[in-house]
């Protein structure tokens, strides 16, 4: 299992770990707080954000290859 990981796998993980720690909560109630940050925010702002952070971490890769 650990060979079929990929770099979205790690970082998701390791997302997902600093911030339960962070919040010292369990995943569901993480997940919980989560929906309560987003849910009335504006989710084509954090699209744009999101894709702009995609473009900078497939560029940075290629720099580091």
């Amino acid at each position: 299992k650990e060979k079929n990981r990929d770099f979205k796998d790690v970082l998701t993980e390791q997302f997902m770990e600093t911030m339960v720690t962070f919040f010292n909560c369990s995943k569901k109630e993480l997940m919980f707080k989560l929906a309560l940050f987003f849910q009335d925010r504006d989710l084509e702002e954090i699209d744009s954000i999101i894709q702009d952070r995609q473009l900078k971490l497939k560029d940075e890769m290629k720099t580091n290859k």
